[in-house]
């Protein structure tokens, strides 16, 4: 977060933020979801994409960002490419 503040008074908010392959344990997703919530602009959107191998699931990255952080992916909103159904694109908003 103290590294994000620097850029956002650099550049300021950003409507979309997209990160890919970026959380492999655990301890990762909070300094993430941090970052996106001092970038990301009002009613933007975080693209997260996770296609390599992890040891921290989808679903405590899902848990950390709703829970903690008031972002959440709905299953409506997964982006899912055809020929390319193992790696979605899960979009997440503010609550």
């Amino acid at each position: 977060k103290s590294r994000a503040q620097p850029f956002q008074q650099q550049y300021g908010l950003h409507d979309v933020i997209l990160a890919t392959d970026c959380v492999y344990v655990t301890k990762s997703v909070r300094p993430l979801f941090e970052t996106i919530q001092t970038l990301l602009a009002p009613g933007g959107v975080f693209l997260f994409v996770n296609s390599c191998a992890s040891i921290c699931s989808l679903e405590e990255v899902m848990k950390i960002g709703k829970e903690e952080f008031g972002l959440v992916a709905l299953e409506e909103e997964i982006w899912r490419m055809e020929g390319n159904e193992e790696d979605p694109v899960y979009v997440f908003r503010r609550r």
